[in-house]
């Protein structure tokens, strides 16, 4: 019987698990978006904003400016996928070693030595049941341990989200993830071509940053002057990010314009929510000047201070969902496997 080595089959589990995972992972954006389910990405950047020192958080700003938020974001959403790949690995080697135990037991020295490093045929199907039994595996692991980790609570029960939505959103999640990985190695094991391989990086990419197609056709944010910034927050819910442009100092003494991603606690008046947020305003006809920063709030953290000018406001657009684009992007990746699976079954059909 032909046999592959567990490294082979620990790397057809985590391409398919990437893949699966990419999938997932956008899935979980457009129930983010569109129904209010959980955001991971979103969860674990607040979480790891309010660990980091406020001297690190004030350097990343400066080195990378506003969108060092958007970055943070990425990466987790990147780091999310990789553990989706790694944990699609581990569970395939799982399930090609588990079976052939048994049968190992009896054989000769030489015998076990081979079944060591080889398993079962790699043209072995999963089935979808085995699929779900990982995505179950994992919707406990998200919300029992690293959800409380967190500080959100078992199943995101302190989370805004509420503990039905996080509960539902992860296993539909997880639905996903299983039934898509069973379904990219039944079918994803034939050698790509060139322009599915083209194909493949630019489904990744828009499930990575759908907003940048949608940013070459429409900016995301519209420049209001400083002196809007008290009604502009007093639109924006709990929760939700205020942002503006300010002009303000670099450690070095230079003056630098940087944009300022705040988030909006709960308060009585739109002074007050702002001060909780650690920032106190004052207005004089069209300027608008920080008197007061708290310290050790966030504010803090993006090193703002005293006598720094706030320049104009950022308002969203009113503009379609950035997720729209994950549509065409599914649909491109349906193509591929499609020519995947007739190039595969033409094979079988020369092989007879």
């Amino acid at each position: 019987m032909k046999t592959t080595t567990r490294k082979q089959q620990f790397t057809i589990g985590f391409i398919a698990g990437l893949g699966a995972g990419i999938i997932a992972t956008g899935f979980m954006l457009l129930l983010y978006q569109f129904v209010g389910g959980i955001s991971l990405p979103e969860v674990f950047g607040s979480f790891l904003t309010a660990l980091m020192p406020a001297a690190m958080f004030d350097y990343l700003h400066q080195l990378i400016g506003g969108d060092a938020k958007h970055y943070l974001f990425y990466i987790i959403l990147v780091g999310q996928c990789l553990v989706f790949a790694l944990c699609g690995g581990l569970y395939n080697l799982y399930l090609a070693v588990a079976k052939p135990v048994a049968s190992v037991k009896g054989s000769s020295s030489d015998e076990r030595s081979q079944a060591e490093t080889a398993v079962p045929s790699a043209g072995r199907r999963l089935q979808y049941q085995q699929g779900l039994m990982l995505a179950f595996v994992l919707w406990l692991l998200v919300g029992v341990v690293l959800l409380p980790l967190t500080g959100a609570g078992v199943f995101g029960i302190d989370l805004a989200v509420g503990f039905g939505n996080t509960i539902v959103s992860l296993a539909a999640v997880g639905v996903v993830y299983g039934l898509l990985f069973v379904l990219a190695q039944n079918w994803l094991v034939t050698r790509n071509r060139w322009y599915e391989t083209l194909a493949l990086l630019l489904i990744c990419f828009t499930m990575f940053r759908p907003s940048y197609w949608l940013d070459r056709l429409q900016a995301p944010f519209d420049a209001r002057p400083a002196t809007d910034i008290m009604r502009v927050a007093d639109t924006i819910p709990r929760g939700s990010t205020l942002r503006f442009r300010v002009m303000s100092q670099s450690r070095a003494g230079e003056d630098v314009e940087k944009i300022v991603r705040l988030t909006m606690p709960s308060g009585n008046t739109t002074a007050e929510r702002l001060q909780r947020a650690g920032l106190t305003l004052s207005t004089l006809g069209d300027q608008v000047t920080i008197s007061l920063v708290s310290f050790g709030s966030e504010a803090a953290k993006y090193g703002l201070a005293p006598g720094d000018q706030i320049t104009s406001v950022l308002v969203p657009t009113d503009r379609a969902s950035r997720y729209w684009f994950a549509i065409p992007a599914l649909l491109l990746l349906g193509v591929v496997v499609l020519l995947q699976r007739r190039r595969q079954q033409l094979k079988l059909v020369v092989a007879r």
